[in-house]
């Protein structure tokens, strides 16, 4: 069985969020059923974009907006609006630290989950809209395509493109590229064009396996670093096994080892979910969401494929994400900030950053302001203070009022900033 609790996650051009829970089934235990747990309309257009980080979920859209929302507790905790267009991908680094957003206008955006500051900003890479996004399982790459038919690999330790690669010459019939996703290890990664996938090796720098099929194809995902699955437009969905080639220069060989009827319409999104847990079979389940508005979970063991649950949405699905919650978790109890006495064990340059100095110390008036006291209650004794009896301070008075000119300044700066990124988020419970 798949974990019980984890969530499915899609988008609709009925500007909806929708979450499906994977849970038992109420007459049989040992079957899996699909269970709405949220429907959230927060959009003001259709949702085009999601993206999970540890217990933050992301959803872009039409209307130029990134929603932030709380995975466990289910709420809405927040609005990005730094894109002019279309938010077209989303992706977190696997450590949940990052969030990096992508768009109609050509821009790329790494944003600083919890903060949520833009801390870096690409323009100008992709000469048309940046379409997809993909971060390396070690968070040190990306990957980006656009509509100008380029992959773009991207530094993210030294926050700058490391290379291009120009797809245009394999992509036909006018189609460009659709998609770019990294395997589960990041030896490989692979990418759609028109009527076929194409797998490329970190290792030689270039295309080990070439997948043709008979539509156009929809949607990839890897099942395993040798497996992958590809969607089509005709409903159809095949998984190919894949060998690394023997001789350097050329294509590895590939076998397709299941072809179903996975859906009536297009397969819209696919998505791997894990292995099944029974330590007598070696099964993995996956999903998949169709144009007809259909959420499929399914079993793969060795070669046969079988369905175990569906769901009806009612709305047209236009991208879809899967939730491990156990995971997500376990990544957001890691990031946790530790506690002052543990930095301090740790190193002894942290000392100094989380004691006061002695010059702070001996910094008081009336010897009666506490260690803990903030920058507000500080200027709030300082203004109490008559240093006017002193005869240098009338000499400096003037450069005072500049200087307290230059904090208040400050401070409205810094406020309008906090407002700005924590005042106009909009708390609500979703629906």
């Amino acid at each position: 069985m798949a974990k019980v609790g984890n969530l499915i996650v899609v988008g609709t051009y009925e500007e909806f969020v929708l979450g499906y829970a994977i849970v038992p089934d109420e007459f049989h235990e040992k079957k899996l059923t699909l269970v709405q747990t949220f429907a959230c309309h927060s959009h003001r257009a259709s949702v085009r974009s999601l993206a999970v980080g540890g217990v933050h979920l992301a959803s872009g859209s039409t209307d130029e907006t990134v929603r932030l929302y709380d995975i466990v507790n289910q709420v809405e905790s927040g609005l990005l609006n730094h894109h002019e267009g279309t938010v077209h991908a989303l992706a977190f680094t696997e450590n949940g630290s990052h969030l990096i957003t992508a768009g109609e206008d050509g821009t790329i955006a790494v944003i600083r989950t919890g903060s949520w500051f833009t801390e870096k900003k690409w323009v100008g890479t992709h000469s048309g809209s940046v379409t997809g996004i993909s971060v390396h399982p070690s968070g040190k790459l990306a990957l980006s395509i656009g509509s100008d038919n380029k992959i773009v690999t991207w530094n993210l330790v030294k926050g700058r493109k490391a290379y291009i690669t120009n797809v245009s010459s394999r992509c036909r019939h006018g189609w460009g590229v659709g998609d770019v996703q990294w395997s589960p290890s990041g030896s490989s990664y692979a990418a759609f064009m028109s009527s076929h996938a194409e797998v490329y090796s970190v290792e030689i720098a270039g295309v080990s396996h070439t997948i043709s099929c008979s539509n156009r194809v929809t949607c990839i995902a890897f099942l395993d670093d040798d497996i992958i699955l590809v969607g089509e437009e005709s409903g159809e969905a095949s998984i190919h096994k894949l060998e690394p080639p023997s001789v350097k220069g050329e294509e590895g060989k590939k076998e397709e080892i299941a072809r179903f009827q996975a859906h009536d319409r297009r397969v819209k999104c696919a998505k791997y979910v894990g292995p099944v847990e029974d330590g007598s079979r070696t099964a993995v389940h996956f999903v998949t969401a169709g144009g007809s508005g259909r959420i499929c979970l399914w079993e793969l063991e060795d070669s046969e494929v079988t369905k175990v649950c569906e769901v009806g949405t009612g709305c047209r699905i236009t991208c879809m994400t899967f939730v491990d919650l156990e995971k997500e978790l376990k990544v957001k109890k890691e990031n946790e900030v530790p506690s002052k006495k543990t930095l301090s064990k740790n190193t002894g340059v942290k000392e100094k950053i989380i004691e006061p100095t002695a010059s702070k110390k001996r910094k008081i008036i009336d010897g009666k302001i506490s260690r803990n006291s903030n920058k507000k209650s500080l200027s709030k004794v300082n203004s109490s203070v008559d240093t006017s009896s002193s005869p240098k301070s009338k000499k400096i008075s003037k450069k005072g009022t500049k200087s307290q000119n230059l904090s208040t300044s400050n401070q409205h700066k810094t406020s309008k900033v906090r407002s700005f990124n924590a005042g106009r988020w909009d708390v609500t419970p979703l629906e």
